[in-house]
């Protein structure tokens, strides 16, 4: 069974002249190549791996962590919540050494690089007067937000609460502590917007192609303010 955009290699031979009249009809048979099948079974293999990874990430450690399906995530991130709430859609890949620690949500087809940290900014109290921090206890009531199809880059920070739009970019090493836009490309400290990564008119079109394809449901298209593009 072919998948997206596996390619498949045959091997052909041959058939003798002298072979029996019904096999001479065929002038080749023809079978999966070792190329093929050696990567088949490595696809094979990295399932069953990331089958066993969230076994023990999603339903051993961190049970109450509710899972899409098809989500990728390294063993060595961690995942603390103050009040157990991460929800992590479908299709969503983690890399490696990334750490949550607030509550957050996470939408549909998202790509969070190694090194990235979900942060609540209000971690610690530090503004009541006569305790030292240590003695002040804690915050924790914001969440982050984001939506479907973002891309998070490598040793980003992300500080709740923040809401990231459907489409956004946010590049590597950038500290967010604004709300992104839908379809922006965010960089620096703090994280600015840099460049849009459509034009409203390649939006409307992008946005439209997910609805027909179901993959965007029509009441969710994106509002468009051309004054920001």
């Amino acid at each position: 069974r072919l998948r997206g955009n596996d390619i498949l290699v045959w091997e052909c031979h041959s058939v003798p002249q002298n072979a029996p009249k019904q096999s001479r009809s065929i002038s080749q048979t023809c079978e999966p190549s070792p190329v093929y099948a050696n990567r088949m079974l490595s696809e094979k293999m990295k399932s069953f791996l990331n089958a066993c990874r969230n076994i023990l990430l999603f339903r051993i450690l961190h049970p109450w962590i509710k899972l899409g399906t098809n989500v990728h995530c390294q063993l060595h991130t961690s995942f603390w919540s103050p009040h157990k709430d991460i929800i992590i859609g479908n299709d969503v890949g983690i890399g490696r050494n990334c750490v949550f620690l607030c509550d957050i949500r996470i939408g549909n087809k998202v790509l969070i690089a190694p090194y990235v940290d979900f942060v609540n900014s209000d971690d610690h109290c530090f503004n009541e007067v006569g305790k030292a921090i240590f003695d002040s206890g804690r915050g924790d009531k914001y969440k982050i937000e984001i939506e479907d199809d973002v891309w998070i880059g490598i040793g980003s920070i992300l500080l709740a609460p923040v809401h990231v739009g459907r489409g956004s970019i946010i590049a590597a090493g950038s500290v967010v502590t604004k709300d992104v836009p839908p379809y922006a490309i965010v960089s620096g400290v703090p994280a600015k917007v840099v460049k849009q990564r459509f034009s409203p008119e390649q939006i409307f079109e992008h946005e439209s192609i997910l609805i027909e394809a179901g993959e965007l449901d029509s009441k969710d298209r994106t509002l468009l303010d051309s004054r920001k593009y």
